[in-house]
């Protein structure tokens, strides 16, 4: 875990708080940092964690977390850890030549303005419901980054049922990663939803000045209480071998844009 990240979002660990969790990054630098964070942060205090993956194959976080002393293979035997790899199953699709239609990402070979997650949705409600069982409340759902949706034709108002169909289902705490591109009217339009929609937002965004080797970007975080007060702080950071480092914004050199 990164200590300093985890005092810095002062993540409410009590069931009822923070029921769902907007982490969202520009294009560089990403926010897979904080997620890999999230993940480690459940997994280490003895509950469990469904990862959905859209962009990374469990590889990918696999390889991750062992640089950082984790081993997900022995919680995935523990049936603490579930990686539903959505890289993987479309490609099983792709290899099979789109044949079957009974498979989860069918949709893809639909026309436009005719694609809807319902299979993916239901196939990915059915495994979560199993993996959770009788203690729902102790497991984080993790979803990667459901913008990656967009690039394959599906609408925003499919993507927003996806998600209300998770919570709904399940009682789980939900994290939802996305990329917020100010410059994609869709994306922006998706993202600006789910931050309306969170009880926190973590927001990761390069430096506006441009590259530094000491300062790899700017981290915020909002958290919006029952009363819908919000309370926000930022950050600076580096991306470390094992960690994240923060400093104060301010009062640390960046680089002047040219």
């Amino acid at each position: 875990m990164f200590l300093e990240l985890n005092s810095f979002l002062d993540f409410d660990d009590a069931p009822s708080a923070s029921r769902l969790i907007f982490v969202s990054s520009s294009d560089v630098p990403d926010h897979g940092f904080v997620l890999n964070h999230l993940l480690m942060l459940y997994l280490k205090t003895g509950r469990r964690v469904f990862q959905i993956n859209f962009v990374n194959q469990e590889t990918f976080y696999s390889n991750t977390c062992q640089r950082l002393g984790i081993r997900l293979t022995q919680y995935k035997e523990k049936k603490a850890y579930f990686n539903f790899d959505c890289m993987r199953l479309l490609k099983q699709y792709i290899s099979d030549c789109g044949e079957n239609t009974t498979h989860p990402f069918d949709f893809v070979c639909q026309k436009e303005g005719e694609r809807n997650l319902e299979g993916l949705s239901s196939e990915i409600v059915k495994t979560v419901l199993d993996f959770q069982g009788q203690n729902p409340s102790d497991v984080l759902l993790v979803i990667d980054d459901l913008t990656i949706l967009q690039t394959l034709g599906v609408p925003n108002s499919d993507m927003i049922r996806f998600l209300h169909l998770l919570r709904t289902r399940s009682n789980a705490r939900i994290v939802v990663g996305a990329k917020w591109l100010e410059d994609d009217h869709s994306s922006s339009q998706l993202c600006c939803y789910l931050a309306h929609l969170a009880n926190m937002c973590i927001r990761v965004q390069g430096l506006p000045t441009g590259y530094s080797s000491d300062i790899h970007g700017q981290i915020s975080v909002m958290h919006r209480n029952e009363k819908m007060v919000e309370k926000s702080k930022k950050m600076h950071f580096r991306l470390e071998e094992k960690g994240v480092k923060l400093f104060p914004v301010g009062l640390h050199k960046v680089p002047m844009k040219i």
